[in-house]
């Protein structure tokens, strides 16, 4: 990429620092005596249609559940909380299963979180950033540790090559950043990794980096969550032109 100079980074094998789980489902359901769209986003160790027929002999169920979508995966527990993030916003209330969301929109997430779990990416070896990126400043100011944060982050976004082309069609997210993975690069606890995370997550809502020789700024993420242990985040179409990474 023109303009675009190359930073060395140290990098890790993911796939070692996450515990094994036993493979299970997630699954999407509704419920007949719910209003549309309220939809459930669970998991099972079992075939998701034994876990619905159970549900549906509670009293607290108004009718039958009925499944929509149901895929196996190796990470069960970590799709389904990666999933809740993401849908937050959609949740019908706090720590319940429960999404009024379309079921068309609620399966595209799910899938790409799948594909984010089952099939780990790895840091970037290098990260690319362009001359204005190398001498501009973040504001709000970055402390020393945050700037290090950041960099962590950009190593774990996905390959950015295709984003660089399809800038225009943003993505559900860019990555996924773990506090394992905080906590061996930085070598501190992992509650003070978590700590680290969710106080740059506070930061990094209103982060922008301010071009010296150009004099503008722009926003760096156009959103950015943590959630039990983990970053995710979707970077803006104005940023993403200032930085690239390299996969090993």
């Amino acid at each position: 990429m023109r303009g675009i100079a190359k930073v060395p980074y140290r990098s890790f094998n993911l796939e070692n620092l996450n515990k094994v789980e036993k493979k299970g489902f997630i699954y999407l359901a509704k419920n007949a005596g719910f209003k549309d769209n309220l939809l459930k986003i669970g998991i099972s160790k079992n075939q998701p249609e034994l876990r619905l027929a159970a549900l549906s002999k509670s009293t607290a169920a108004p009718a039958e559940f009925e499944l929509l979508y149901a895929s196996s995966t190796q990470h069960a527990k970590k799709v389904e909380s990666r999933v809740h993030s993401l849908l937050k916003k959609y949740r019908f209330r706090s720590q319940k299963e429960y999404f009024i969301i379309k079921p068309p929109d609620a399966i595209k997430v799910i899938e790409k979180i799948i594909e984010h779990s089952d099939f780990p990416i790895k840091l970037s070896n290098q990260i690319g950033k362009s001359l204005d990126f190398i001498n501009s400043h973040y504001l709000p100011s970055l402390n020393i540790h945050e700037v290090n944060l950041f960099t962590l982050i950009m190593a774990a976004t996905n390959n950015m090559r295709l984003r660089h082309i399809f800038t225009g069609q943003l993505d559900i997210l860019d990555g996924f950043l773990d506090a394992n993975t905080v906590s061996r690069w930085k070598n501190i606890s992992i509650e003070s990794s978590k700590k680290a995370m969710r106080k740059f997550q506070e930061k990094a809502a209103k982060l922008e980096i301010s071009f010296i020789q150009k004099n503008e700024k722009i926003k760096v993420f156009k959103e950015i969550n943590y959630h039990h242990g983990e970053l995710w985040w979707l970077f803006t179409e104005e940023f993403i032109p200032h930085f690239t990474n390299d996969k090993i």
